[in-house]
């Protein structure tokens, strides 16, 4: 779950910050759920902000999730091998539409 500033600074109050690789990148694990805040992959804001990325999820059953569009331009970013297949899953999906 990608989390606010102010959830991730709440968070980190009650649980143990996990330091990832690169070690900018950090989580809270509460229940087998990963809360990723500061420094994420998903937290570029060249990309987009928190808010942008909030406030154009897409919402499927009533939970919201990051906009395809926008996922693809992480990944594009991010440039894994797993990444280029989503992206791939993802042009395939958006043409469909």
């Amino acid at each position: 779950i990608l989390a606010s500033d102010s959830l991730q600074k709440e968070l980190s109050l009650k649980y143990p910050v996990i330091p990832e690789n690169p070690p900018d990148i950090e989580k809270i694990i509460i229940d087998n759920i990963e809360f990723v805040g500061r420094s994420s992959s998903y937290r570029d804001t060249d990309i987009a902000t928190i808010d942008k990325i909030l406030n154009t999820a897409d919402f499927i059953n009533g939970f919201p999730y990051i906009n395809l569009n926008l996922l693809k331009k992480f990944k594009l970013k991010m440039g894994r091998e797993k990444d280029l297949k989503d992206i791939e899953l993802i042009d395939n999906y958006l043409a469909s539409q």
